[in-house]
C-alpha cells in the first residue's frame, strides 16, 4: 500500500479527507476496521473523529449521502450502487458496535500506552501500572514515599537528616518539603530526564559519599571566604576607617566584608551592586 500524504492548513478539511480515506479502507470488508489505526494529538479530535465516522455509517444505511460533502466524493469514488453502499455501510457500522474495544482511533499517548502495556512484563513493568499525567497528584506521592523510608534506610535517613541540618544552618527553616517538591517538579519535565539518565547507574550510597565530598569541599572554601572577609575587614579596622566614611556604609564594601567574615548563608558571598561598583 503507497504512502499518501495529504498536507492542508487549519480548517480546510482534514478531519473530512480523513473519515473519507478510512471509510474506504474498511467498507469493503467489515472487519477490516480491527486492521485500521488512526492516530490524533488530542482526545477532542480523537472523539470527533470516531463521531463523524458513526455519523457517516448511519447517514449511508439511511441513504443520506446526498446530505454530506464527503459522503457524496466517497460514492462518487467507490463507484457502487446506492444499495450495495447501504448494505456495505450497515455491514461495518455493526462489526464497530459490536467490537467497539477494537475501533482503534486514539492519541498517541493511547495508542503507545497500549503498546506499553502489552509488553509490560517484559519490559519489568507491573501489569496494572498507571499513567499520571497530572504532576500534582504524583509529586505529594513520591514525597510520602521518600519520608516513609526514614528510620526504615539508613543512607535515606542520614541524607534527609543532613539536608535538614544544612537548611537550617543556611535559616531556611526545618521542613524541606518544599524545596524536595521544586527539586523532583524540575526532574519530571522532559528535559529533567537527559541527566537523570546518567544517575542511574549510582547507588543511595554512592548520593551519601558524593555529598560527603561536596560538604568537605563546601566547608574548606567557606574557610577561606570567611577568612579573605576578616582579613579586609581588619584592614579597615587597623587603618582607623569606619564604616560611616566608606561609600554606601553598611551596605557597601564595608559591610560586605564584615558579613562574610561571619558569613552564616551562602547567599551572602554575592556583592551586591554597591559593593562591585566599589
Amino acid at each position: 500500500m503507497p504512502l499518501v500524504v495529504y498536507k492542508s492548513s487549519a480548517g480546510s478539511g482534514k478531519t473530512s479527507t480523513l473519515v473519507r480515506e478510512y471509510l474506504k479502507l474498511t467498507l469493503d470488508n467489515p472487519w477490516q476496521f480491527r486492521n485500521v489505526l488512526a492516530i490524533t494529538f488530542t482526545n477532542k479530535a480523537a472523539n470527533e473523529m470516531k463521531e463523524r465516522v458513526l455519523n457517516a455509517l448511519r447517514l449511508m444505511v439511511a441513504g443520506k449521502t446526498e446530505e454530506e460533502d464527503e459522503l457524496k466524493e466517497l460514492k462518487n469514488e467507490l463507484s457502487i450502487p446506492e444499495e450495495e453502499l447501504r448494505e456495505k455501510a450497515g455491514k461495518l457500522l455493526t462489526a464497530i458496535i459490536h467490537d467497539y474495544d477494537e475501533f482503534a482511533v486514539s492519541t498517541i499517548d493511547s495508542f503507545v500506552h497500549g503498546i506499553i502495556k502489552t509488553f509490560a512484563t517484559d519490559i519489568k513493568l507491573p501489569q496494572n501500572f498507571e499513567v499520571v499525567l497530572d504532576k500534582d497528584d504524583i509529586i505529594p506521592e513520591i514525597v510520602q514515599n521518600l519520608y516513609d523510608k526514614v528510620g526504615v534506610d539508613k543512607d535515606v535517613t542520614n541524607i534527609l537528616v543532613n539536608f535538614v541540618i544544612a537548611n537550617y544552618e543556611e535559616e531556611k527553616g526545618h521542613d524541606p518539603t518544599n524545596q524536595i517538591y521544586g527539586f523532583i517538579e524540575k526532574q519530571i519535565e522532559e528535559q529533567g530526564f537527559h541527566y537523570i539518565t546518567k544517575l542511574l547507574h549510582l547507588s543511595l550510597a554512592d548520593f551519601h559519599r558524593i555529598i560527603s565530598r561536596l560538604e568537605e569541599t563546601f566547608f574548606a572554601l567557606k574557610e577561606k571566604i570567611k577568612k579573605a572577609g576578616k582579613e579586609g575587614y581588619e584592614l579597615f579596622q587597623e587603618a582607623g576607617v569606619e564604616q560611616a566614611w566608606v561609600y554606601q556604609g553598611k551596605s557597601g564594601i564595608y559591610g560586605y566584608f564584615s558579613k562574610i567574615a561571619a558569613l552564616k548563608q551562602s547567599k551572602d558571598v554575592l556583592p551586591n551592586s554597591y559593593v562591585r561598583t566599589t
